[in-house]
């Protein structure tokens, strides 16, 4: 299934492997049963782009997605937080509406 294919990306370190696979995937065609397997897709994907430090704005929409399927996939989640940790750091860079709301949800204090 697709959906491991992202996850075995991200651990591999291939984000854009993980990219490539996971935009493919409609997570809203999964079973509502599977709402968990849906925010961890944003999840990876959030952390892929955050990786690849091309499209920051890509990675925040991914993880607001995840977010909104779970509140506390982004709170809980060592992998979210993580990849918060990361846009957070590169803010210097380019300032991301919604950015600091987000970190301050998932109790991520900037560097």
């Amino acid at each position: 299934m697709r959906l491991h294919e992202v996850a075995v990306a991200i651990a591999l370190q291939r984000p854009d492997q993980a990219i490539r696979v996971g935009e493919a995937i409609n997570t809203e065609r999964l079973p509502p049963r599977l709402i968990g397997r849906r925010a961890q897709v944003h999840v990876d994907l959030g952390r892929a782009w955050a990786m690849t430090a091309r499209n920051d704005r890509q990675a925040l929409l991914h993880l607001l997605e995840a977010e909104r399927l779970g509140a506390e996939v982004i709170r809980f989640n060592h992998a979210a937080r993580a990849a918060v940790t990361v846009l957070l750091r590169r803010q210097g860079r380019s300032c991301i509406p919604g950015l600091a709301a987000l970190a301050q949800r998932a109790g991520v204090e900037a560097p």
